[in-house]
């Protein structure tokens, strides 16, 4: 029998096009009608291609690294809902082992005649009627404090590695298809900062002018949150740079070339007047990082002096950072402290759940700081988030997602052609997550992905010449 002919990848990416929009559009999916579509979108997407081509669901060459990290995250939430006896957790000094007859313990005191009793008058309450809402304790119990969001996370893990999978299939053949995926999202980008411009400082009560919101004042055009909507932008903007100084550099008239650059220099006016209106300072970090970026691409030959200029940028930045807690120039402080408060917890070896962070975190602040007033509720660290809900595994996975950008990163420097120009916004927003939600939200998941499956492959056939001539 001949082999199945591979799926067609532009089907594919016009598919995964409509994901992107509809994603971004339908509030960022942050709500669960959106984000269940999205994850709907996506099985239905990868069970088609993969039943064109079966080959589909072989590991991944270039998307390697963040599928052997969903991949641990998968496997640690299947472990997570694993029903252990009680006896299990006592034996080993577990709250998870008595805290079903403790809340029931503490229902039955809140419920007794010494609660109901006036102190003054020594009157008895009429007893209390309302349903008890206390589970009766059960035999076993999960490690994840919150077994449904831990599904729901376990459920959009499995989403996330049918799309790495279908990035990884148009990363197999012509750049053209993720080239198509980078025009579209830069274009999606575009509307996303010209609907955040022209909301700024109206003081709106619904999202797009559909949604009421109590946190429409602070949205972002379809995002909620503009720290995120600024990620989006910022990742999108790059793209949109990138591919217009590839394209510039095959041009050879002198007037297209001064098109493309003047198209290139309006964007970033607008992503300038973005950053200067928005509160979000973690959206800095990649144009900070593009100047440290091309001097390093520009001196890539020069080791020594490279290697000089990454220890200097690293200490200004380690000095910068202590200085901006010192002083109290920025909200890392109070997150820090929240976070110093939170870790002295005995979850470590399998974490309280994956999904668990909303409802679980606030449980066990031992204090809040008092230094300062917070404003925040969650301490937005989505590495310390990993191993707070994942434990070891999820340390595990946090570092080798640090290093994997770093080390991407660093290829992209030290190589020729225009791939340097992704530098920036990789690592601003791998920053960008440690002081703000970012790499849940599914606009995010995706355009990050698509960046990496793009660099990895231009850095592939970088090492090819004539692979990368006939490109």
């Amino acid at each position: 029998m001949p082999p199945r002919p591979r799926p067609q990848t532009a089907l594919i990416a016009a598919c995964l096009i409509l994901f992107m929009a509809f994603s971004v559009f339908a509030f960022a999916a942050t709500e669960d009608w959106s984000a269940a579509t999205c994850e709907v979108m996506l099985f239905l997407l990868v069970g088609w291609a993969g039943y064109k081509d079966p080959g589909l669901f072989r590991f991944p060459k270039r998307l390697w690294a963040p599928f052997v990290i969903v991949s641990v995250l998968i496997l640690t939430a299947s472990i997570q809902l694993i029903p252990v006896t009680k006896s299990y957790w006592r034996w080993i000094g577990d709250e998870r082992g008595t805290i079903q007859e403790k809340a029931a313990e503490g229902e039955a005191l809140l419920r007794s005649d010494l609660y109901r009793t006036e102190p003054f008058t020594g009157r008895v309450l009429p007893k209390d009627t309302d349903p008890v809402q206390t589970p009766p304790p059960a035999s076993s119990l999960s490690a994840t404090f919150t077994p449904s969001l831990t599904f729901g996370a376990l459920v959009a893990l499995l989403a996330g590695a049918a799309l790495i999978l279908l990035l990884e299939a148009l990363a197999t053949g012509s750049r053209d298809d993720l080239r198509t995926q980078g025009w579209a999202l830069g274009c999606v980008g575009l509307a996303v900062g010209f609907l955040g411009l022209v909301h700024f400082r109206e003081a709106p009560t619904e999202v797009l002018g559909l949604r009421q919101s109590i946190h429409a004042g602070g949205s972002f055009g379809p995002f909620i949150n503009e720290n995120n909507g600024m990620g989006f932008v910022n990742l999108a903007f790059f793209f949109l740079y990138y591919l217009l100084l590839k394209r510039a550099t095959r041009e050879r008239h002198v007037s297209n070339r001064l098109g493309l650059t003047l198209a290139a220099i309006g964007i970033l006016g607008l992503h300038a007047a973005l950053l200067a209106i928005r509160t979000s300072e973690a959206g800095f970090w990649p144009i900070l990082l593009l100047p440290l970026a091309i001097a390093l691409h520009a001196l890539r030959h020069q080791r020594r002096l490279v290697l000089a200029l990454g220890i200097v940028a690293l200490v200004s930045f380690g000095a910068f950072a202590l200085l901006a807690v010192h002083y109290r120039v920025s909200d890392l402080h109070g997150r820090l402290d929240l976070w110093r408060n939170a870790l002295d917890q005995s979850h470590w070896l399998i974490g309280n759940g994956l999904g668990s962070f909303g409802e679980r975190f606030q449980a066990v602040i031992k204090d809040l700081p008092v230094r300062s007033p917070v404003h925040w509720i969650y301490p937005e660290n989505e590495y310390l988030q990993l191993l707070f809900e994942a434990g070891l595994p999820g340390l595990g996975a946090a570092l080798l997602a640090a290093g994997y950008v770093l080390h991407l990163g660093w290829r992209a420097l030290m190589a020729g052609g225009s791939t340097f120009v992704l530098v920036p916004v990789l690592w601003g927003e791998a920053l960008h997550a440690a002081t703000d939600f970012t790499f849940h939200i599914w606009p995010i998941v995706f355009a990050a992905l698509l960046l990496i499956a793009l660099m990895e492959m231009c850095l592939d056939r970088h090492h090819h010449p004539l692979e990368a001539h006939r490109a």
